[in-house]
């Protein structure tokens, strides 16, 4: 179990630099929250199953499972905050600019 929440535990670092990437490329809104979660909840499971490792005796594979594992969730719990935080921002943006534009008397009836 200790060798699987080391795989865990690597993985949650490129995770969180490659698979939240699409945000970046034009996926926006909800995938983009998905794809910046998905590091954070496989660093979670490697630190869980690093933990029940290190309890059950096992020594120095458990331990840097837990150290990787802590580290790719804060990095990927920082991304996470950071997406929300775009998402929230350029959803705030676009309202402010869709009202100007309404106040100037612009029209955003499609089905004219």
């Amino acid at each position: 179990m200790e060798f699987l929440a080391l795989i865990l535990a690597i993985a949650s670092i490129p995770l969180t630099f490659f698979l939240g990437s699409a945000s970046v490329d034009g996926v926006f809104g909800t995938t983009g929250i998905i794809m910046a979660i998905i590091p954070v909840v496989v660093g979670i499971l490697g630190i869980v199953m690093a933990a029940v490792s290190k309890k059950k005796g096992k020594g120095g594979v458990a331990t840097a499972a837990l150290v990787v594992a802590i580290i790719g969730t804060v990095f990927a719990t920082i991304r996470f905050a950071a997406c929300v935080a775009c998402h929230a921002a350029a959803n705030k943006a676009g309202q402010e600019i869709t009202g100007a534009l309404e106040d100037a008397g612009a029209s955003f009836d499609w089905e004219e």
